[in-house]
């Protein structure tokens, strides 16, 4: 699979994401593996990106595939994945 991947903060308008291959995950136990068709970057993200954020505000791990909201459908399904959950 591809991603927009993250190696340093920068300006966004250097263009610090990179479009990279990377490994496509295996979905765990009652997970579905998504093919994400568009994804947007909120300006959270792009705070992140720049290293805008004061420490106390930034992801507790580098954030290295930023992205909020995404459209997509399912491409794979683990075992329990396609069991529904008792209400």
């Amino acid at each position: 699979m591809r991603a927009m991947l993250l190696h340093h903060t920068a300006p966004i308008t250097t263009a610090p994401l990179r479009l990279e291959d990377v490994a496509d995950p295996d979905p765990a136990p009652g997970e579905v593996l998504i093919r994400v068709r568009v994804c947007a970057i909120c300006r959270t993200d792009l705070h992140i990106i720049e290293g805008d954020l004061p420490e106390a505000a930034r992801p507790a791990a580098p954030l290295k595939r930023p992205g909020a909201s995404g459209e997509g459908a399912r491409r794979q399904a683990a075992s329990a994945a396609n069991q529904p959950r008792p209400h």
